[in-house]
């Protein structure tokens, strides 16, 4: 095997293990209100896919299943848990930019009571 074949699948697995690295450093828990929540479906030929997405007073967010690197398949489960008007702590991941219609993601929801649970950033 060359060295430059060896170089190129070692770069490659580098670039893996750091945009990886990256996702688990953006986790973080805000506290939210839902405002609204709908599933966006978008099909060509074929092939359907659907996201949910979760509005907030501050921010949107979305609800898809994950595979790499969280292994999440519990995204209908999570939107079944949500409802208007209730406050929750979602533990989330990822970054907003707009231009490119980039959500952060939702790994895991709680119901939220400020009488009771410590305090964290609102988004």
């Amino acid at each position: 095997m060359s060295r430059a074949i060896i170089f190129g699948v070692i770069g490659i697995f580098l670039l893996m293990i750091g945009v990886q690295a990256v996702k688990y450093s953006t986790v973080t828990d805000v506290v939210v209100t839902v405002t609204e929540k709908e599933r966006i479906v978008e099909s060509s030929g074929k092939h359907t896919t659907s996201k949910y997405l979760v509005f907030t007073e501050n921010e949107v967010f979305e609800n898809v299943d994950d595979m790499i690197p969280f292994f999440k398949f519990n995204s209908s489960d999570i939107q079944g848990k949500l409802h208007v008007g209730e406050t929750y702590k979602l533990t989330v991941w990822g970054w907003r930019i707009n231009f490119l219609s980039w959500y952060r993601n939702i790994l895991n929801v709680q119901p939220y009571d400020s009488d009771t649970s410590e305090s964290l950033s609102h988004s």
